[in-house]
């Protein structure tokens, strides 16, 4: 799509989403706010449901912040924070129905804490009011100015400067001022605020693209913003933290803290941040007295300290669905079980040759890849084995979709095994078995053949771009007996189960993606393959064979194990991967239109 159809397209998106926002204010504040309310909660529990994306992350930061909860406890709280967001969003349009109440004997909102903000104020300086996402954190804003309160909160403006400009005309209108955070004119309203001895209100609870601090956050580091510990230690400010919760009665209350103590240490950087840790323990201490009150669907601890491991991440970023690709294998696999292995084989075929004429740069690398490889062919002969190797492909995908119709009877009958014999013989000395082999079209079946006879069978694979397809061949590997690995977790696995005398297959035709290499020719093309295999070998005596798997029919497959290589004694890592590489290339002539590895090089 061109660049202008793309911005007539996202012109159309934000044209439909600020009409809506405009639907939805008219619509909530013509609801009666006893209707509203439970409206809110329904919609609210709607989204939960609905949404799996913002659920999931959801449930995920429950696990972080309450590890000792049940996970019935936490689905309860994550389900009732979509309610309480519902109800908020009736609220806000009832502003002067509510705010009404304010000098009634029985108000909408209680205020506990208020005094402290009345001790701040005689000194003249203003002050700062640290809070966060709890409940209805507009309606405390709108609250605090009816009561008197010059408030000025600083807010993100949004995408659509006609959605910024209606909820801030709506800020305005009950007398809370917004500052945008990344104005120019910033800064010279924060002084304008302090010399006026207002307030400044900043919601710090999130992880925004702002100056910040690692601090803690319910006990893991989390990105902060710094800049109300700065204002603070800077320039003498007095903090205090305000939340609001709603109540069982139905209302709200409003718990402001005294002024927080400035540490006073002598350097700035580490008063921030001590302040800032100081600001997060007491904004966590709300939340833990009220977890259905904050906004769990936001990810709070996506930015991490510099240097970290990925696997020290506490929330990391849940996979998408990849809805398509569900649906997709949902609505064919069925269809594709229901064919005859013939009319599969057929299938398979033409939807390999398809993909050659839709995907011409990937037809280009595949003639590229074969005249390099087999440059004694003639050109008739390479677009023979070109339109062979597609269809090829084609077959493969085909068979993942039927994979279910692949039983222990159909790998006895349908799937031949040659070389059993030396597999068994290299088991019986006891220090684990490599397969080396190559990217086959049929190796997943050869695969799944010998597990079917019992053996047990480990594959570093090579990881595709798509999350949801990762899952599903892992899975579908699991489901026949193979355990699989991305390259760059296999070590560790792969040389466990060597040392319980099981069997490795390590594909050796591609570049490797992790750990140590060493360069090695295929086809006269330089490799940078992984050293593993030689290491293994000389280390732990493991035996080497060479496996190679090929379609012999619509019905039929054959599996074949090698000769064992001689373990390298006076060979450098790299003379022996070349002796296994040489090998396996002498498998790939005798059906390189099976070989896969033309498709990737």
């Amino acid at each position: 799509m061109s660049d202008r159809g793309r911005k007539t397209l996202q012109r159309l998106k934000n044209d439909f989403v600020f009409h809506a926002a405009r639907g939805v204010f008219w619509l909530a504040g013509r609801i009666p706010l006893k209707y509203g309310l439970p409206l809110g909660a329904a919609l609210g529990g709607f989204a939960w449901r609905v949404l799996r994306r913002d659920r999931e992350t959801s449930r995920l930061h429950l696990r972080v912040a309450f590890p000792e909860w049940t996970e019935a406890e936490r689905e309860a709280v994550g389900c009732e924070s979509f309610r309480n967001l519902g109800r908020s969003l009736f609220e806000l349009f009832h502003f002067d129905e509510l705010l009404a109440t304010i000098d009634s004997p029985a108000p909408y909102v209680r205020w506990i804490g208020h005094e402290h903000m009345d001790e701040v104020m005689k000194r003249g300086r203003g002050g700062v009011h640290v809070t966060g996402h709890l409940d209805n954190f507009e309606l405390m804003g709108a609250w605090s100015a009816r009561r008197g309160d010059m408030l000025h909160e600083i807010v993100r403006s949004v995408y659509d400067q006609r959605i910024d400009r209606l909820l801030n005309d709506h800020r305005k209108r009950f007398g809370y001022i917004p500052l945008s955070r990344g104005g120019q004119e910033l800064v010279a309203d924060i002084a304008q605020v302090f010399q006026s001895n207002g307030w400044l209100g900043i919601l710090m609870d999130q992880d925004t693209r702002v100056r910040g601090v690692f601090a803690d956050w319910f006990g893991r580091p989390a990105w902060t913003p710094s800049g109300p510990a700065y204002l603070c230690c800077q320039a003498g400010i007095d903090a205090v933290v305000t939340t609001i919760h709603r109540d069982e009665r139905g209302g709200h209350t409003i718990v402001t803290s005294p002024p927080l103590p400035r540490p006073q240490t002598g350097d700035l950087k580490t008063d921030v941040q001590l302040y800032t840790e100081m600001f997060n323990r007491e904004l966590c201490n709300r939340i833990r007295q009220h977890p259905t009150q904050w906004v769990w669907m936001h990810r709070r601890w996506k930015t991490r300290p510099p240097g970290e491991a990925p696997r020290k991440n506490p929330a990391p970023l849940p996979e998408r669905p990849h809805r398509l690709v569900r649906w997709a294998e949902r609505l064919l696999a069925p269809a594709a079980c229901a064919l005859s292995w013939e009319a599969a084989d057929r299938l398979g075929a033409r939807l390999g040759r398809a993909w050659r004429r839709l995907r011409p740069s990937h037809a280009k690398t595949v003639r590229a890849n074969l005249a390099r490889c087999f440059p004694e062919l003639d050109d008739a002969a390479r677009r023979r084995l070109a339109r062979e190797s597609f269809g090829e492909l084609g077959r493969a995908w085909v068979n993942l979709l039927r994979h279910s119709r692949m039983d222990n009877r159909f790998f006895a009958e349908c799937v031949t095994l040659e070389g059993q014999d030396r597999l068994d013989a290299a088991l019986a000395q006891g220090r684990g078995v490599i397969l080396a082999t190559a990217e086959w079209a049929a190796g997943d079946v050869a695969l799944w053949k010998l597990a079917a006879l019992g053996y047990a069978l480990h594959l570093p694979a090579r990881r595709f771009k798509n999350p949801r397809l990762n899952d599903r061949l892992v899975w579908i590997r699991r489901a026949h007996g193979v355990e699989s690995y991305g390259e760059k977790r296999a070590a560790l696995p792969v040389v466990h189960a060597l040392r319980r005398n099981e069997t490795a297959a390590m594909v050796l035709d591609r570049p490797a993606s992790a750990g140590r290499t060493v360069e090695a020719k295929l086809f006269g093309e330089t490799l940078a393959v992984s050293s593993a295999v030689a290491r293994l070998a000389a280390r732990n005596g493991c035996v080497l064979l060479t496996a190679h798997a090929q379609r012999t029919g619509p019905q039929t497959w054959r599996a074949v194990i090698g000769e064992p290589l001689a373990p390298p004694e006076n060979e450098t890592a790299a003379q022996y991967t070349q002796r296994v590489i040489s090998a396996i290339e002498q498998t790939i002539r005798q059906t390189p239109e099976q070989w896969l590895g033309l498709h990737h090089r």
